[in-house]
């Protein structure tokens, strides 16, 4: 029997903590150059700041710290990804991420990624295999959801 399995183009997405974000290249709406943003006072931890991104202001969030470890730290390299959302909670519908360096390209066999049995730190729907990379999946309609709360609490 022929099988066919979807291949989807992904990226890796390097956060500082050596674990990586898998999402379609579609989720990805741009990745830029590190820059400071500004401060969200009152603001959990994880909402680094608040950012201008093609004339719109962006949450900026370390996913790191969102899991419940450190807020990244702005290092040489560092970039930004912005991410489309789809939930509609947030307008603008977009998430930007602060990544320890540039993504990796990586096509993925749908029928190949293998679910682990690691139980996901908070705001990630799963750890995943695909092929010989670990990745987690992002819960990122939790985030916007977090996210939209805050935008309301400050504005």
């Amino acid at each position: 029997m022929n099988e066919s399995h979807q291949i989807v183009r992904s990226l890796l997405l390097p956060l500082a903590n050596g674990e990586s974000l898998l999402v379609p290249s579609a989720a990805v709406a741009e990745i830029i150059s590190y820059a400071a943003p500004q401060p969200a006072e009152g603001a959990p931890s994880w909402l680094v700041g608040w950012m201008e991104w093609r004339g719109a202001r962006l949450p900026l969030v370390s996913f790191e710290a969102r899991m419940g470890g450190d807020a990244a730290h702005a290092s040489r390299g560092r970039r930004i990804v912005v991410l489309n959302t789809i939930t509609g909670e947030i307008d603008p519908p977009f998430i930007a991420l602060v990544l320890e360096t540039l993504p990796r390209p990586l096509l993925v066999d749908a029928g190949k990624v293998d679910a682990l049995d690691t139980p996901p730190p908070p705001a990630v729907k799963m750890k995943v295999k695909a092929g010989d990379v670990e990745a987690m999946i992002p819960d990122l309609d939790t985030l916007e959801s977090e996210v939209a709360e805050l935008a309301l609490a400050t504005a």
